[in-house]
């Protein structure tokens, strides 16, 4: 599509999607306009963060004339710890403790903590911190107390999980979720959930994808985690996974010199479009392609007390690029480490 008097930037955006973000919102029409960000699929170039969350939007009826897609991979400064089976953990709980991250799950974890610490008789036994944003101790009963460390540092995280032997991450999207997947890696056993066909159990033998999501059900998860731990305390971290390339070194973003090329080529006066297959599904998002565009974010959205969500990474970009004739490309930068 050419560059137009209304749009005077290039003809691409670069869009790293990390999440399915219309999600982040109730129904409503801070939900709309978060899904808009995603209805101009031929001046899109996607890239997504695994084949899972692809598959999402495409069954959402959300595709790209251009779409790339780069999987999870395991940190090379964790990569360098992986555990080697002698075990030695202690008895700890870590939680992916997020309060104000609601995706995350956090009141479940608690109240799920909380029905573990009151009907397991070893719960005494072991400690449990919370690692991801900082908030207050919470009691969970009969003495034991969830303490938060808060954000931690590479290496501090690494050693916390390597010593630790049961961990809790919830991720209430299609995103996979990187911590769940760092825990089982570097030797814990592992309590998430599923999502749609998201199943983190079918990637790595040491996370469980809790079939029952009320805290009760959680709290068996946790217990039969535990269970599993003593059981065989030996440690069946990284070369366990069952997803080889999440230990590579090799390059991630094996596209990065093709999306590149397609950024200055539309700069410098466009580029052509992709055709589209027989059986490629995103020939059924033709007839979004040729409605009216939808107007810019913040432009027609008028109303006292309404504020357009600020979630989006392409949003903000593209509305900018709206008001600014510039031609030069641009990337919506992601986030160092996903949630």
């Amino acid at each position: 599509m050419a560059a137009s008097g209304l749009w005077p930037g290039p003809d691409f955006l670069a869009c790293v999607i990390q999440d399915f973000e219309p999600g982040f919102y109730p129904w409503s029409a801070q939900h709309l306009l978060a899904r808009s960000t995603y209805e101009r699929p031929s001046e899109t170039v996607a890239l997504f963060n695994s084949g899972l969350l692809r598959d999402y939007f495409h069954a959402e009826g959300l595709a790209f004339e251009r779409e790339f897609v780069f999987e999870p991979r395991l940190l090379a400064a964790l990569r360098a710890i992986l555990p080697t089976g002698s075990g030695g953990q202690e008895h700890r709980i870590v939680v992916y403790g997020r309060p104000w991250t609601p995706r995350n799950g956090f009141p479940l974890i608690i109240e799920a903590l909380r029905r573990w610490r009151a009907t397991y008789a070893r719960a005494a036994e072991w400690a449990v911190v919370s690692a991801g944003q900082p908030h207050s101790d919470i009691v969970l009963g009969a003495g034991t107390v969830l303490r938060s460390v808060g954000k931690l540092d590479l290496d501090a995280y690494g050693q916390l999980l390597t010593t630790s032997a049961v961990g809790v991450a919830l991720m209430v999207s299609p995103h996979p979720s990187y911590p769940p997947l760092e825990m089982a890696q570097l030797g814990m056993r592992v309590v998430t959930n599923r999502f749609g066909a998201k199943d983190l159990a079918t990637w790595h033998p040491n996370i469980t994808s809790a079939p029952d999501l009320s805290p009760e059900g959680v709290a068996r998860a946790i217990a039969y985690a535990y269970d599993a731990y003593e059981a065989d305390p030996s440690s069946s971290g990284g070369q366990e996974t069952l997803r080889p390339d999440d230990l590579s070194d090799g390059p991630a973003f094996q596209f990065a010199a093709e999306v590149a090329a397609l950024l200055v080529a539309s700069a410098a006066g466009g580029a052509p479009r992709v055709p589209h297959g027989r059986d490629d599904p995103r020939r059924a998002l033709e007839p979004l392609r040729n409605a009216a565009e939808s107007p810019a974010p913040g432009d027609t959205v008028a109303g006292r007390g309404f504020r357009p969500p600020s979630a989006p990474r392409c949003a903000a970009t593209r509305a900018q690029r709206e008001r600014t004739p510039d031609r030069s490309p641009r990337v919506a930068a992601p986030r160092l480490r996903p949630g």
